[in-house]
């Protein structure tokens, strides 16, 4: 185990769903301020008021400010919240990139010289893009 995993492991046990809803909102390239954890069982309840320093526990469905677990994190391990859930991925970049992958390859077969010259090709190709044929390529509902 890394220094990283071991801090974090130093933690009270059932924190884990903190980390994994952390880490998807984090992942998610929106802005993240909060989190919903829940519903929680006691012992989840139970850490997450040890690591807050909290003396009633949460709720079973409760909210955990990213500030919040950030200084908490910080002052009990030295990490931050990013460096301690893992490599936080951008789902809405790559989102935009396969789009963008996407539109290149429906440009290349729409300005296909063999496409463009026979109506039949274009007439399938412009319903095989509103189908999303290619991964899913077709008009958002």
């Amino acid at each position: 185990m890394d220094i990283v995993g071991e801090k974090v492991a130093s933690l009270p046990p059932g924190l884990e769903s903190l980390w994994c809803e952390l880490h998807r909102r984090l992942s998610s390239g929106q802005p993240v301020r909060a989190v919903t954890l829940g519903p929680l069982d006691e012992e989840q309840r139970t850490a997450l008021a040890d690591f807050f320093g909290h003396e009633v526990l949460p709720d079973a469905v409760t909210k955990a400010r990213l500030d919040e677990v950030e200084r908490t994190l910080l002052a009990a391990t030295g990490l931050t919240v990013r460096v301690a859930v893992g490599p936080i991925g951008d789902r809405r970049a790559e989102q935009r990139r396969r789009e963008s992958e996407r539109d290149v390859l429906w440009d290349w077969l729409f300005g296909h010289e063999v496409v463009r010259a026979q109506p039949a090709l274009m007439v399938w190709a412009e319903s095989a893009k509103r189908s999303g044929l290619i991964a899913g390529s077709g008009p958002k509902r």
